[in-house]
Parts: C-alpha cells; sequence; structure tokens
C-alpha cells in the first residue's frame, strides 16, 4: 500500500478537482437515493388518494416539483461529476506519464537494458493506465459509501429504527465483508493480469521487432506458439476475475432482496399496528421506506468490483516504482556546478578499467589512449571486445570503475548533460529514426534549427535528390524505423543529424554494416571530407572504412595494440572504390 500512498503524493496538486469531483458523486448519490424515495411515496400516495375519504385532500404539486428537482440535481450532478472526475483522472494519467519519463530519462540507455522493450512499453501504458482506478475506484466509492449509507441509515432511523438497523447490518456485508473477500479471493489474480499483460505485450513487439530474423531461421512458428502460451495464460486470469465479479454481483442483488424483505417483513407488522398513524397516507410511508432500501445500496454496488482491481492496481503501482528506484548509472552536475566546455577536443583515456555486473571480468583493462583534435581513430576487434562499451564510456553511458577519461583536459564527470551531448555526436551501426517526417527526425540534432539549415545538411550527406522523390519535402514521412529508406539513405539521414548537429566529436559504430559494396562506397565519399576537423572514433568490421583512419588499434583483452598493416585490403573493393589510390 505504500506504493499507492507514494503515488497519492504526487496528485497533491489535483486535490481540489479530486475533491470537487467527489462531492458531485455524492451529491448525485444522495439525489437518487432522495428521488427513488420520493418517487415511491408519490405513486403509492396517489393510489391510496383514491381510496383516501371524500374530504381528504392530497397536495400532488409539492412532490411533484421536488421530484423534478432532484431528477435535475441529479442529472446535472452525475454530468458536472463526469466532466470534473474524468478530467482529473487524465490529467493525473499525464502527470505520471511526464514523472515517469522524468525518472526514466537519467537512466537511459544503460540503466533501462534490463527491462524489455515491451516489458517498458506496458508499465508506460497499461501500468499507468491501471493507476486510474486508484481515483476513480478505490478511493471515492468507499468515501461515498460511508457518507451516503449514514445519511440513509438516520433517515430511516426516523421512520422504523428497525429497518434502519437491519439495512445498516446488510449494507455492511454489501460493502465490507463482500468486496474483502471478493479482494482476497481476486488478490492472485488480478496481481498476475498485469504481469501477463505485460508478458503478452513483450512476446507481440519481439515477434513485430524480429519478424525478418524470425523468418530467415524458421522461428515464427516457435514464437507464435509462446505468444499464443502467453495469450491463454491472460484469458485464463481474466475469465477468473469475471467469474468473481459475477458472483459479486450475485451476492449483491441477494443482498438487497434481503434488506428488502427485511424491511417489508418489519414493516407491515408495524404498518397494520398503527405504527404510522397520524400520516396522511400511512401505507406510502412503507413505500418510502421500501425505495430507500433499494436506493442506498446504489452506494455500496461499485465496492466488490472496486477491490477486485485493487490487486491489478497494486501491481502496476509496484512496477512503476521500480524504474523510480533505480539508481541512474551515472549522475551528472547540475547546470550551476559544471564546468565549462573545453576548446581542445582531445580525448585521453587514462588507465581506464570498466566491466558489467554480470560479465565474468572487466572489458577494458588499464586501457590509455590519447586522440588529437583532426584526427580519425580506427578501433578493430572481435565482436564482445569491448569496442561498442568505449564508446559508451565517451558518451558517459557508464563511468569507468577505474581511471579517467579526459576531453581537452577536463574530466567527462565535470561536463553537464547537455554540455556533452553537444561535444559528442553518434552514429549507431542501427540509425535510430523516429516514425515522423524527415524534418522531425532532422530536429533530434537540433530542433531550431530552420528549415533551410536541414535542406543544406541533407544535400551535403547526399540526400538532395531524395527530397526531391519522396514529394513532401520535408514533411515526407520516413516510415517506422525508417522503413520507406533503403540502408544507405537511412546511415545518410543520420549523417545528415551530425552535419546539422555539428559536434566536434564524431562516434562512428559500424557505419556502412549491412550496405553492398557500391552503396557504402557512396557513403565512405561522404563522410570522408566531412571528418577532416574532427575527432573521430571509428568501430567496423568491414575494411572499407578503416580507410578513413588516421591511427588504427586491435583491442583484445581490454588492451589496444596499435596496428600497421593496412587496413583497407584491395581485395574487397570495387575497382572504382573512391578511397583506394
Amino acid at each position: 500500500m505504500k506504493d499507492l500512498g507514494f503515488f497519492l503524493s504526487l496528485w497533491r496538486q489535483r486535490r481540489g478537482t479530486m475533491v470537487l469531483g467527489a462531492f458531485l458523486a455524492l451529491i448525485t448519490l444522495l439525489a437518487m437515493i432522495a428521488l427513488l424515495g420520493l418517487s415511491g411515496w408519490f405513486i403509492a400516495a396517489c393510489a391510496l388518494s383514491v381510496l383516501a375519504p371524500s374530504g381528504q385532500i392530497f397536495n400532488f404539486l409539492l412532490p411533484s416539483a421536488g421530484i423534478r428537482a432532484l431528477a435535475v440535481v441529479r442529472t446535472l450532478g452525475r454530468y458536472g461529476e463526469r466532466v470534473i472526475s474524468h478530467d482529473a483522472t487524465l490529467r493525473i494519467l499525464a502527470d505520471l506519464r511526464g514523472w515517469f519519463f522524468r525518472q526514466a530519462i537519467p537512466l537511459a540507455p544503460a540503466g533501462l537494458l534490463v527491462h524489455r522493450k515491451g516489458d517498458l512499453l506496458a508499465r508506460i501504458t497499461a501500468d499507468i493506465d491501471a493507476l486510474d482506478h486508484l481515483y476513480l475506484q478505490i478511493l471515492v466509492p468507499p468515501v461515498i459509501a460511508v457518507l451516503a449509507v449514514t445519511g440513509a441509515t438516520l433517515f430511516l432511523w426516523l421512520f422504523l429504527p428497525a429497518v434502519a438497523l437491519s439495512t445498516l447490518a446488510l449494507l455492511a456485508v454489501a460493502g465490507v465483508l463482500l468486496p474483502y473477500l471478493i479482494q482476497r479471493a481476486a488478490h492472485v489474480n488480478a496481481r498476475a493480469l498485469t504481469v501477463r499483460a505485460a508478458t503478452l505485450r513483450i512476446d507481440l513487439l519481439d515477434l513485430i521487432e524480429g519478424l525478418a530474423t524470425l523468418r530467415a531461421y524458421d522461428g515464427g512458428g516457435a514464437q507464435i506458439a509462446r505468444i499464443q502460451k502467453a495469450s491463454d495464460a491472460l484469458i485464463r486470469a481474466q475469465t477468473r476475475l469475471a467469474r468473481l465479479s459475477a458472483t459479486g454481483e450475485a451476492v449483491m442483488v441477494l443482498l438487497l432482496g434481503a434488506a428488502v424483505v427485511a424491511a417489508l417483513t418489519l414493516g407491515i407488522p408495524f404498518l397494520q399496528a398503527g405504527g404510522f398513524d397520524g400520516a396522511s397516507f400511512p401505507g406510502a410511508r412503507l413505500a418510502l421506506i421500501v425505495f430507500c432500501v433499494i436506493a442506498v445500496f446504489e452506494a455500496v454496488a461499485p465496492l466488490p468490483n472496486a477491490f477486485q482491481s485493487l490487486g491489478q492496481t497494486l501491481e502496476a503501482a509496484k512496477r512503476l516504482r521500480q524504474i523510480a528506484a533505480q539508481t541512474p548509472p551515472v549522475i551528472f552536475p547540475a547546470p550551476n556546478q559544471s564546468a565549462a566546455p573545453p576548446g581542445d577536443m582531445t580525448i585521453s583515456f587514462q588507465a581506464v578499467t570498466f566491466g558489467y555486473e554480470t560479465a565474468r571480468g572487466p572489458v577494458l583493462k588499464d586501457l590509455s589512449l590519447t586522440v588529437e583534435p583532426g584526427r580519425t581513430v580506427a578501433i578493430r576487434g572481435a565482436s564482445g571486445a569491448g569496442k561498442s562499451s568505449l564508446l559508451a564510456l565517451l558518451q558517459r553511458h557508464h563511468d569507468p570503475q577505474e581511471g579517467t577519461i579526459e576531453i581537452g583536459g577536463l574530466p567527462l564527470n565535470h561536463l553537464g548533460e547537455e554540455d556533452l551531448a553537444a561535444l559528442v555526436g553518434i552514429m549507431d551501426q542501427s540509425p535510430q529514426l523516429l516514425s515522423g517526417s524527415i524534418k522531425e527526425n532532422m530536429a533530434l540534432a537540433r530542433p531550431e534549427a530552420s528549415e533551410a539549415e536541414m535542406i543544406a545538411a541533407l544535400a551535403q550527406a547526399g540526400l538532395g535528390d531524395l527530397i526531391e522523390q519522396l514529394g513532401d519535402g520535408l514533411e515526407s514521412w520516413v516510415g517506422d524505423h525508417g522503413l520507406r529508406l533503403s540502408g544507405g539513405e537511412a546511415r545518410r539521414l543520420t549523417i545528415a543529424r551530425l552535419i546539422l548537429q555539428d559536434p566536434p566529436i564524431w562516434l562512428l559504430d559500424e557505419p556502412t554494416e549491412g550496405l553492398d559494396l557500391a552503396t557504402e562506397a557512396k557513403l565512405l565519399e561522404t563522410l570522408a571530407p566531412l571528418l577532416a576537423r574532427k575527432t573521430v572514433f571509428l568501430i567496423s568490421h568491414r575494411p572499407g572504412p578503416l580507410g578513413l583512419a588516421d591511427q588504427s588499434y586491435h583491442l583484445e583483452e581490454g588492451q589496444l595494440f596499435p596496428v600497421t598493416a593496412s587496413p583497407l585490403p584491395t581485395e574487397y573493393l570495387p575497382q572504382d572504390y573512391p578511397l583506394q589510390d
């Protein structure tokens, strides 16, 4: 429950709207109880007035006016409650998503690698959506039920105390004992529902993202079977909860029937004994009591289902708190405490040792390297040797366990996050493109850039013709992960972003992976003049990009060894390869 208390503390700025929504819900419920009771009395009184002595006067104008007034109050109250409560809920969910992003951003990317993509997607969508139960179903209904039941019991006590007590006892069973039993029975399945829904999302996302690989290795059947298994588990949990919900509703109807029977059993003898003598229409009083008993059960009717979802809400809150409880892998200094960016772009690794918690030993061991401005350094080595880890340290996704990394003599951990991002740009082996327009993807590099600057950068990257071919210019949609672009075009778009950003340090991680030799040659021809004024770290398993390097090192067992032989065997290149001299 402490997780729910934590999220309630985040909603303090919405407490005014939340209290107003609860107040309108209470007014609506009280108006409904009064409307049903008064309507029952009015109908019964009208019927009995026919049998009344001719001298007895029945004023039907006043109760009919009251019925109209209560109907208006109920209608307006319900409308206002829906508007206010749902507005508060949607704003709360928006606040929660903003809070989640604020917690997740310092963890990215290294701190989020322990979570699958589908799991993160489930947390920011389904888990946050599940927390709307906290206000609409878990907080508001019990408070309203207590107030409404108290008022109705006092009202019934004025007419027939025995009926008030019997109704209160059955309301306690319906509003306290039944929700408790439902919650206990649903606890395991409600919590499992959240986890199984997340598992299904993970498996579906794996199928979508890995469809090409699964088809290539004939693994689609196994993945579909895994999805079917997750889906069946989710359906079983949902079925159990649906049966439990139906059982709760059935028991609620039985308790309501028992309350009505008890009211009639106690009220009819009281009426026959002249208990309502002095009233204009004593029989109508009993109708008023019975209809009030029926109406007040509306106050407790939502409680079993509300507490049935408590386990799901608790599990969702727990999963969201897990993200907030994570310690960021690196902590950047505050803007007012960070050092000014250096003018010298000399990069220095000084006795750096780094390893992952899950690895058997350090990936980099006592590594030292100095790269002067304007130099391109190629890092070669087997897969898993630590090449990408070296680039990750330069971006400060991690901090080394030993040693320091400096830019211009300034340790990386003295730079602010925005300053470091302005100094270091990366072209990843898998181009990270938004499912949006070319303009939106370019704006990631420099949001304030003009369209003319974006077009110039695209042209410099060799994409001028592509802009015209797509038809909509910068507004052309690139598709999910750049689906509408070829591999070379996607990489050129990444280069265009780097050109627009214009950082002094470039990190190129497998820039030509998956390209044919002709496309690779064109891409390298674009890169060559751009790197002349930059400090560049280049990683590639392919020989072509290594020809851009001024220095080349081989990374093995955490150490760098200079490579003196030519890294560019001519037998790998087409005859007109632009870098072949």
